[in-house]
């Protein structure tokens, strides 16, 4: 019988513990300065190994020892700037949480922590607000890593989720 548990242990945890090829697709990868950005959020991760980043396609691929590494990983790019869709096998893999309440708008707020290393990253950035109702102005601050929306009563977290669609991730920062 403590077999027979101890069995059944093992396969619910299975899930948990899943090692195996981790991909993530429509990240922003304009230049070779966003490449070495991708890379070295991932490089020092623990867990992780075989990275191979294709700028063109904007994916990066590499094997994760465990759902949790592979987690890991995946936040470890959003804090460096990056977003797309990630999966382990056939498991998704969720960016982490964007820090604000549902429908909480402003008419003057930042982003941080984007990756913003060139022009491209700049236009790239612009081009996937100019949708987002209520937005007037964008600006992107490369030595700051930070994105300045102004507007009338944009939601911030449709501003966030916009970023993400193409391949960045940041921090919504509403001041004090």
């Amino acid at each position: 019988m403590r077999y027979v548990i101890a069995g059944l242990a093992a396969c619910l945890f299975a899930g948990a513990v899943q090692a195996g090829d981790v991909t993530v697709k429509g990240v922003h990868l304009c230049c070779g300065k966003c490449v070495k950005g991708a890379t070295a959020a991932l490089e020092g991760a623990e867990g992780v190994s075989g990275l191979t980043i294709d700028k063109d396609a904007g994916s990066i691929v590499f094997q994760a020892e465990s759902s949790e590494v592979a987690q890991n990983a995946i936040a470890e790019l959003a804090k460096a700037g990056f977003a797309g869709r990630a999966t382990l096998g056939e498991e998704r893999i969720k960016l982490p949480k964007i820090n604000v309440k549902k429908g909480t708008t402003s008419n003057e707020f930042a982003i941080k922590d984007v990756h913003l290393c060139c022009g491209g990253c700049v236009n790239g950035v612009k081009e996937a607000l100019e949708d987002v109702e209520g937005i007037s102005e964008v600006a992107g601050d490369m030595e700051k890593s930070v994105v300045t929306i102004k507007g009338d009563g944009v939601d911030v977290r449709k501003a966030v989720q916009a970023l993400r669609k193409a391949g960045f991730n940041g921090t919504p920062d509403l001041g004090s």
